[in-house]
């Protein structure tokens, strides 16, 4: 059939076919149809049918051409930078070179000895030891954890600064979970909840809950619940004035409780370590969608070198993204996600170890202080002293106590001297126990995430812009709650029923 003629046409038999094709074919072309015809009875298909026609044209290309395997830089040598240079690596993607900043991998998982002891200053457990969770089931690949073992439950005592002290009892902890209930069960329901933060809110009922108990009763139920509240603010790594209200639940608890490492968390890190990285490369400027030399992504580094990529993986920490990132991409990244940036907050945490020569605490008890700060106290913080959550003793051979400080506190603790933070924390201790003869430390050690300036901070939290986002660039109604997206994305799922308890046992 002449070009414009042709169609693929599907008869129902034989017959119809050469009926049709009798009046419109000339006879030059009679043996050339009959062998289609013939073609036709013999396979019972109409030959060149759309799918042959799609299978040759993809038979089309050329099948010597090699492309060039793809260049990868991944900026940032921390537990996800490694992670995913170990993932590209099985995929078979092997052109892979991490740029990091410091002289040691590991970013935030900081593992060093004080004497003959293990401390870590950055993650010191796996949160959510579970199959659910792939840090735990990478870690038991490594032979990096060992069988649980049936620990002593932490002797709790909670201390005021007028040198008070209380015992935790269950009903202030019963309703300390009840009100923690009450505010994530926020983020599920269809109600908007009350234009407070999570510490407004918190206050608010304790009036409530209080208001019928007679007085020395009440003092030590509400110092008991500050004292709790105090140990939520260390775990979220923020003040809780600054802690949505309404986004409070949207944290998924992974099943499985909190397990150390034995060796410390380095021992992880040493596990992914097997690519091309470089150190001390620090990066001033990402500049992507240039095809230059053949490559979409150029890396400037503060040394003055300079590398050139097909891809390019970014993860630093957000704290360094809020502070530099308008300044480290060219073009700029989009308004959603720089906004998302500085939406998402941020929170300053620091850890202080001091080792005493003899233990003033019973050693081996897993002694806890829980720090029960005032209304009036909270609103004025002046010292670092002030940032103080939790002193809690680590078990091992040397006697040392880990301190913990949450909000800018922590960052006056870091800029502090030794020897100064060790005379500040002795005073505090002799004042909250009245014993004015307790030691001082005869070392100290402590973290220093939020000065660093690879890092500016330690834990991220959802903050009172903040929202939940979901993948589909659009608001949409997903449990009961309505929610914003945008390109940076929050995993979650619905609300747990343990999930609160999993947090209070966590306290």
């Amino acid at each position: 059939l002449p070009q414009k003629n042709r169609r693929v046409v599907i008869f129902p038999s034989l017959e119809m076919f050469v009926s049709w094709t009798n009046g419109f074919v000339k006879q030059s072309r009679c043996l050339q149809l009959c062998r289609t015809v013939s073609n036709v009875a013999k396979h019972k298909i109409v030959p060149n049918c759309l799918m042959t026609a799609v299978n040759e044209r993809a038979k089309c290309v050329t099948p010597h051409i090699k492309t060039r395997p793809p260049t990868v830089i991944i900026i940032g040598g921390g537990l996800a930078g490694l992670s995913a240079a170990e993932r590209l690596e099985k995929a078979g993607i092997h052109d892979v070179t991490i740029l990091e900043a410091q002289k040691e991998l590991g970013g935030r998982i900081k593992t060093c000895k004080m004497n003959r002891t293990n401390i870590e200053l950055g993650a010191y457990h796996i949160e959510g030891a579970s199959v659910a969770n792939p840090v735990y089931n990478l870690a038991n690949v490594e032979c990096l954890l060992c069988p649980r073992m049936q620990k002593k439950p932490r002797k709790e005592f909670y201390f005021t600064t007028d040198g008070r002290m209380a015992l935790g009892y269950d009903e202030a902890k019963m309703w300390c979970e009840k009100i923690l209930h009450e505010a994530a069960s926020f983020f599920t329901s269809s109600q908007e909840p009350p234009q407070w933060n999570l510490h407004e809110y918190v206050e608010e009922r304790l009036r409530t809950i209080t208001m019928n108990l007679p007085g020395e009763a009440r003092q030590d139920f509400i110092m008991c619940v500050n004292g709790l509240m105090n140990c939520l603010k260390a775990k979220v790594g923020e003040d809780l004035r600054n802690i949505s209200l309404k986004q409070f639940g949207s944290a998924i608890e992974i099943p499985g409780g909190n397990l150390k490492f034995p060796g410390g968390a380095l021992g992880l890190v040493k596990s992914l370590y097997n690519c091309n990285v470089l150190f001390e490369k620090v990066v001033q400027k990402i500049c992507y969608g240039t095809n230059t030399l053949g490559h979409r992504v150029i890396i400037q580094c503060c040394d003055g070198s300079g590398y050139c990529c097909d891809y390019v993986i970014v993860t630093v920490s957000l704290g360094v993204l809020k502070t530099l990132g308008d300044m480290m991409f060219q073009p700029r990244l989009p308004p959603k996600k720089t906004s998302a940036i500085q939406r998402l907050g941020f929170g300053f945490l620091t850890v202080i170890h001091f080792q005493y020569a003899k233990p003033f605490w019973n050693k081996g008890e897993n002694f806890t202080m829980r720090i029960s700060w005032s209304k009036q106290e909270t609103e004025f913080m002046t010292d670092w002293v002030q940032g103080i959550c939790t002193v809690m003793e680590i078990v091992g051979p040397d006697h040392i106590l880990k301190v913990t400080v949450v909000g800018r506190e922590a960052e006056w603790a870091e800029k502090m001297n030794d020897k100064s933070l060790a005379e500040e924390f002795t005073s505090f201790i002799r004042k909250l126990t009245g014993d004015g003869s307790l030691p001082c430390p005869t070392d100290v050690i402590k973290s220093h995430w939020c000065n660093n300036i690879h890092f500016y901070g330690s834990k991220s939290y959802l903050g009172l812009g903040s929202t939940v986002l979901t993948p589909n660039n659009k608001k949409v109604q997903s449990r009961g709650c309505v929610q914003e997206t945008t390109e940076l994305r929050i995993q979650t799922g619905s609300l747990n029923k343990n999930f609160l308890k999993i947090v209070y046992k966590q306290l």
